[in-house]
């Protein structure tokens, strides 16, 4: 019955054979239990059997007892649950007595496949000479001893290869002699002649014996396995196999030497070290020391295989690979994220190939080196020269626009400056001093600007660190600025806490401020530019200045800070005021962002250290009452993880009146812009590249984060739906989302009133 081709190994030839290497009796089983392929069959258990056909029940070919209903209930489990066993079973298999199996009962498409190893067989149900004598007739070809005898050592049977030791056996009958009497030989010495006579039917007994027949000096090590099996109610007979151990007691050694080579080596380097048996179920047989995180420690891993580390489906794919590399000798080269201590990301590469070397077996090798920092430098040298290149331009562009930008005030302070001396009328006299003195001020502006931007570069710019209120600040910035707002706008500073009293530079924070009132300024028509402060976690101040202009285009949000940036060819301006605040602002031991959306306004925050000098009270958060009481103008604000835009499109058009939305196209940005942004809410597609939505919400988790994710999933089958909430998700929803579906879901997570 065994294939040359298996239908569950498929057309790898080279595979059969490794897995006959390895394996005594492969079968596959569908799901309602029967036999549907009989993949390897070294004793040929079923093949010779002709009762045996495919689509037999499993139930049929095996004697009930103790071990058979075991394994039963443990395939059982496995179809059910999906979980694989590995167990030692003693079982009756049409006739044949199995003992010392090891059977691994796998998962496997819709059935399941049974992997026998380490089987011995005894035949006790031949019941005609040519049956036995067939068996007899193979085990004497087998080159290891075998013999029978009763409990006395009264020789019943003894294989070619015990006769050859032995010649004298071949005169007279085999029962004529006794192992006891046998010169040479260790079997009658020491506790195997003992304990055989204890063994009861069906008991076994295994012995380690040194050199038992002292006829080869080069094999000094044998196991004897002893099988008592019942003849009639008062003769037992004891089958025992003895096997040459000493080339595996070597290779065992051998493998012990390298053991503490490799920990010698292995322990100095900065990387985890693996060594994997391909031919004993792929189990770990060595770890150095490096550790990935806390808990990790060899002692975690060594002995057992991926199936008893990780889930299956991780385990089944570390399987397929490291087969792959043992069958074809190409190493594999992986890179993965995972998160390391304090929930940062760790970013590691994993080297992974089969090594061989003479008279031993080959083994697996994985190297998995830490490459976070290099990996760091390479993206931040790259988005370095990024903005090198980019500041380059916009220099052309600002070296073009300053000649214009200077060019425009001082023509009109010396136009308008002889135009003066030759005017007689003094009312036309007055309207062109105030042109000069307009014209003035905007160029000692873009000096200014220009002189800024050299200290800052020179790290010579000055700061003065004093006591400051910056309620009155605000006050100040609101009084020197209402009177320049341009028509249809109105400049308000809002609500916020009374005598805020804290350390920091007051001019350079009425620069910041001017700087981001002056730019609302040049993009908002119409409507209102709020600005003002409020406190936030106790150690710091949040300040903005939010507008209703034309807000700024997605592609230019994540530049408006660069130098010599405008986002319009007709907005006047050097481009430098953004750039400027957010140097400032970093000085000061803060940070400076934006918040924008296309004709509906703009929001810049900045966040400064909440340090009070000596003898002021600190206020808190809880005492920032008019803040807290009118939060109607703070919208929450929802990060949108979706990679396919027209996904994200849709949440936008459903939400972005009553929220303020960011969005990441994967998981690796969706955490950045968790630790940034701090959102209120994650609304989190499971499927992204680079890192998928599972992955990012559980290392968001184990960061210690609390903040409600909803999981967003095409797929609406039950699992994803547990696989989500069992990574840390709050709730799950299935697209297409409907919309008043999803906004009574963020209203519940974020405890808004309805």
């Amino acid at each position: 019955m065994e294939k040359s081709k298996s239908n569950i190994l498929g057309k790898a030839t080279d595979a059969l054979e490794l897995f006959r290497m390895l394996t005594d009796l492969m079968l596959y089983i569908t799901k309602d239990i029967r036999l549907s392929e009989v993949v390897i069959d070294k004793f040929s258990i079923l093949s010779s059997n002709e009762k045996v056909i495919l689509g037999t029940s499993l139930f049929d070919l095996f004697e009930p007892n103790r071990d058979t209903n075991r394994f039963f209930k443990d395939i059982q489990e496995t179809l059910a649950s999906g979980k694989q066993h590995n167990n030692e079973y003693e079982i009756h298999f049409l006739g044949h007595q199995i003992t010392s199996t090891n059977c691994t009962i796998l998962p496997y498409k819709e059935g399941i496949i049974l992997d026998f190893r380490n089987i011995t067989v005894l035949d006790n149900t031949l019941s005609t000479r040519r049956e036995a004598q067939t068996l007899f007739d193979l085990m004497d070809t087998i080159p290891q001893s075998i013999v029978a005898c009763k409990k006395d050592t009264q020789l019943v049977f003894a294989n070619k290869f015990f006769r050859d030791i032995y010649p004298n056996l071949n005169d007279g009958s085999i029962s004529d002699h006794y192992i006891k009497d046998l010169k040479k030989s260790s079997l009658n010495k020491g506790t195997w002649t003992h304990d055989i006579d204890s063994l009861k039917s069906g008991q076994s007994c295994n012995h380690t014996i040194l050199n038992p027949f002292n006829y080869k000096q080069s094999s000094f090590l044998y196991r004897a396995e002893s099988f008592c099996t019942e003849i009639n109610k008062d003769d037992d007979v004891i089958w025992t196999f003895i096997r040459d151990f000493s080339k595996q007691s070597l290779y065992e050694q051998k493998t012990n030497e390298m053991i503490r080579i490799l920990e010698l080596i292995s322990n100095k380097v900065h990387a985890r070290i693996t060594v994997k048996d391909p031919f004993n179920q792929y189990s770990y047989i060595y770890r150095n020391n490096y550790k990935r995180n806390i808990n990790d420690s060899p002692e975690t891993i060594q002995g057992k295989n991926d199936f008893d580390i990780y889930p299956y489906y991780t385990a089944l794919e570390k399987r397929i690979d490291d087969f792959r590399i043992v069958l074809t000798g190409i190493p594999s080269k992986r890179r993965f994220i995972n998160p390391g201590e304090n929930g940062k990301i760790q970013i590691w590469e994993q080297d992974k190939f089969k090594f061989s070397f003479k008279n031993n077996r080959p083994i697996l090798v994985s190297i998995t080196s830490d490459i976070t920092d290099i990996e760091l430098t390479r993206r931040n040298e790259q988005a370095q020269r990024e903005r090198a290149d980019r500041s380059n331009k916009m220099k052309s562009a600002f070296l073009a626009n300053m000649s214009h930008e200077i060019r425009t005030p001082l023509n009109a302070i010396i136009g308008f400056s002889r135009i003066i001396s030759e005017t007689e009328n003094s009312i036309d006299r007055a309207d062109y001093y105030k042109i000069v003195e307009t014209n003035t001020e905007r160029l000692l502006h873009l000096i200014n600007e220009i002189l800024n931007l050299s200290k800052i570069e020179a790290g010579t710019l000055e700061f003065k660190i004093d006591k400051v209120n910056l309620e009155d600040l605000c006050q100040d910035v609101l009084d020197a600025h209402s009177l320049r707002c341009p028509p249809n706008v109105s400049l308000q500073l809002a609500e916020s806490p009374e005598e805020l009293v804290f350390l920091t530079d007051k001019n350079r924070i009425i620069q910041v401020f001017s700087n981001l009132i002056g730019n609302a300024f040049k993009y908002t028509s119409k409507g209102i530019i709020t600005f003002g402060y409020k406190i936030q976690d106790q150690e710091k101040i949040l300040c903005f200045v939010s507008d209703t202009g034309a807000g700024i285009p997605a592609d230019k949000i994540d530049s408006v800070f660069d130098r010599f940036n405008m986002a319009g060819s007709n907005v006047k301006g050097t481009g430098l005021g953004l750039s400027i605040s957010e140097a400032i602002v970093e000085h000061l031991g803060g940070e400076i962002w934006v918040e924008s959306e296309m004709d509906k306004g703009t929001v810049f925050k900045f966040i400064l250290p909440y340090e009070v000098p000596k003898g002021v009270k600190k206020r808190t958060q809880e005492e920032n009452y008019r803040i807290d009481k009118s939060k109607g103008n703070q919208k929450p604000l929802i990060l949108v993880a979706e990679d396919i835009d027209i996904n994200y499109k849709v949440v936008e058009k459903m939400l972005q009146d009553q929220y303020n939305l960011i969005r990441s196209v994967d998981g690796i940005e969706a955490i950045m812009m968790m630790e940034k942004k701090n959102p209120d809410l994650i609304l989190m597609d499971l499927k992204m590249p680079n890192l998928d939505g599972i992955s990012a919400t559980q290392i968001i988790r184990e960061s210690g984060k609390e903040t409600p994710i909803i999981a967003l999933s095409a797929y609406a089958q039950d699992e994803q739906r547990k696989e989500a909430l069992a990574a840390g998700c709050t709730d799950f929803m299935t697209k297409p989302i409907e919309e008043q579906e999803l906004k009574a879901k963020i209203k519940e997570h974020l405890h808004i009133d309805t």
